[in-house]
């Protein structure tokens, strides 16, 4: 199911991308029209925005650091929260080359205990045991999810 969903999720995206390239071609979103959609954000996979091989643990202080600079993604979500008029942030996690085979997943009996958890330094991830690596993007979007959801509760922002 999980495979499903990332392959829809890989259509839905193209169809965005083809969408928005033929409705702005000239790359300039400074006045979007109502039925402009808006830009997919992609976070480079590098430096403290990078996530071990096979694993969805970050260094989560490190990684909030890097969302909250000038050039960063809450900075960036903000911006077009108030150009496109939105309250809603879809977060799709992808993977590395590397199989995952031969495991069982937890993720049906852990996962939304670790994502209702707003304390981004007590509970990780790392917990969870991917199956595929399907289950394995999801365990990374959520991780990005929490910190997120972190920083919007002790700064009152996004």
């Amino acid at each position: 199911m999980s495979n499903s969903f990332l392959i829809i999720n890989l259509f839905l995206m193209t169809s965005l991308l083809i969408n928005i390239a033929r409705s702005n071609p000239s790359g300039n979103n400074s006045n979007p029209r109502k039925s402009d959609t808006p830009p997919i954000i992609f976070l480079r996979d590098s430096g403290a925005l990078r996530f071990k091989s096979g694993s969805a643990g970050l260094q989560n202080a490190q990684m909030l650091d890097e969302f909250k600079k000038d050039n960063g993604l809450i900075n960036e979500i903000e911006k077009n929260a108030q150009l496109y008029k939105i309250n809603l942030v879809e977060i799709i996690g992808h993977t590395d080359p590397q199989t995952i085979g031969g495991v069982s997943s937890n993720l049906d009996k852990n996962l939304s205990n670790i994502a209702n958890d707003i304390d981004i330094d007590r509970k990780t991830a790392d917990s969870l045991i991917a199956g595929s690596n399907a289950d394995l993007g999801l365990m990374r979007a959520v991780e990005i999810m929490r910190i997120l959801r972190y920083y919007q509760q002790t700064n009152k922002r996004l």
